[in-house]
């Protein structure tokens, strides 16, 4: 009797010999690891945002207008927005030209070729939870009270990093020159200190 030899599958994960089971599942993780990072980078609404969010009036005054036509935008008007942490483009459709602008909430800078573009109020928001010993989740349970949105993990720590970078070298500036405070105080009191000992 003749039996036909059944071969079975060998699952590879990072040249490792694993099972079908965990396999499958660091599969289902790669997936929805990159879903997240597309979901953290930006997040789109499609009409009116609900809830409250951070407007820098200066900025929204500056920029309410068509970009195409020059006429006036009526906030009326908003068909979705595109979030970025706390900051965001408002997606206006102008009455006129029928012309769909972006509209920023708050200050916005441009990428260059060593950062990310970012938005200020995210940069301060990082720098008031650091400044306050809040990490992301602390600083969400906050934002949900005032119905603002979350700032996904990622972002926090984005900005963490940035902040972190200048907080280190203005607090070494400042224990620089507290250093140099004492050494001149030192040498001014040298004679009191003398006498003491």
């Amino acid at each position: 009797m003749w039996r036909a030899k059944t071969e079975k599958k060998i699952f590879k994960w990072k040249n490792e010999i694993v099972s079908e089971q965990l396999y499958n599942s660091r599969l289902k993780q790669r997936v929805n690891g990159k879903k997240r990072k597309i979901k953290d980078k930006e997040e789109i609404c499609e009409g009116l945002p609900e809830g409250i969010r951070h407007v820098d009036f200066r900025v929204i005054v500056e920029n309410l207008y068509c970009i195409k036509c020059k006429e006036n935008l009526f906030l009326r008007n908003s068909e979705g927005e595109k979030r970025r942490g706390l900051g965001s483009f408002l997606m206006i459709r102008c009455e006129t030209c029928l012309y769909l602008n972006s509209v920023l909430t708050s200050q916005f800078q441009s990428a260059t070729e060593d950062r990310q573009s970012m938005f200020d109020i995210n940069a301060r928001c990082a720098l008031g939870a650091i400044h306050s010993g809040l990490g992301c989740t602390q600083l969400n349970k906050f934002l949900a009270v005032l119905n603002v949105p979350p700032l996904s993990q990622s972002i926090y720590k984005r900005y963490e990093k940035i902040i972190g970078i200048a907080v280190e070298a203005v607090a070494e500036e400042s224990c620089l020159a507290a250093a140099k405070e004492e050494r001149q105080l030192t040498v001014e009191k040298m004679e009191e200190l003398k006498k003491l000992l």
